[in-house]
């Protein structure tokens, strides 16, 4: 069965992690990033990626799982991202 995608923008500090948490709990759905900084595991705090209290709340994909060291691009994001949509879906 398909589901549909929401896709939450918008500038920084204005709310959206908030709003995709509630979105997210309301429809038993997953959190995950678009922001090209916050895939990298060493930029955590730089790039204000979930607290461990919203990691609790509803399941995020694609946070801090590449080191900064490695070469990263929207390719290999895209890659990763159709594969927990298909995996979520």
């Amino acid at each position: 069965m398909s589901q549909t995608l929401h896709l939450i923008t918008g500038p920084t500090a204005i709310g959206k992690s908030s709003l995709a948490i509630r979105l997210a709990q309301k429809i038993n759905g997953v959190i995950i990033n678009a922001d090209s900084m916050q895939v990298y595991s060493n930029l955590k705090i730089l790039t204000a990626r979930p607290s461990k209290t919203d990691n609790e709340k509803i399941k995020h994909e694609l946070y801090g799982y590449v080191d900064g060291s490695k070469r990263y691009n929207v390719a290999k994001w895209c890659h990763d991202i159709l594969k927990i949509i298909n995996e979520n879906n």
